[in-house]
């Protein structure tokens, strides 16, 4: 992540995690306000695919939406 921009709203996307493979979304903004208005990129949906440690049994969704 560039320097100067946080990460906020993370969420468990349910329909694409099962078991201990989840799928995180996230949103990004920048600490300069002049950059959110020129930069559209910073608004690009962002996703991150983790495997959580000592998760087991059936697989299934992580959560009900």
């Amino acid at each position: 992540m560039p320097a100067g921009w946080i990460a906020y709203e993370y969420r468990i996307i349910p329909q694409f995690s099962s078991g201990s493979d989840v799928l995180v979304g996230y949103s990004l903004n920048s600490l300069n306000a002049s950059e959110n208005f020129s930069n559209a990129s910073i608004y690009r949906p962002r996703f991150l695919d983790v495997k959580l440690p000592g998760i087991s049994g059936p697989a299934g969704a992580v959560a009900d939406p």
